[in-house]
């Protein structure tokens, strides 16, 4: 098959975040939630090697 194995789109741009969408085939529901687990973990570590930091959203408000 020609088709990638993996196809990954942006879904939206936020005021705290850009949220991506991969989808990917499995052989049934236990290897896709095995897949999401090890691809959650693989990006959490790469971000810490790479030192991406993912921060909290926060707002200030002043009162006058």
């Amino acid at each position: 098959m020609n088709n990638p194995k993996v196809s990954v789109f942006m879904t939206s741009w936020d005021a705290s975040s850009v949220s991506l969408r991969a989808n990917a085939w499995t052989l049934g529901a236990a290897a896709a939630f095995l897949l999401k687990c090890d691809v959650l973990k693989s990006v959490k570590s790469r971000f810490e090697k790479e030192g991406v930091e993912i921060p909290y959203p926060y707002l200030n408000v002043i009162q006058k």
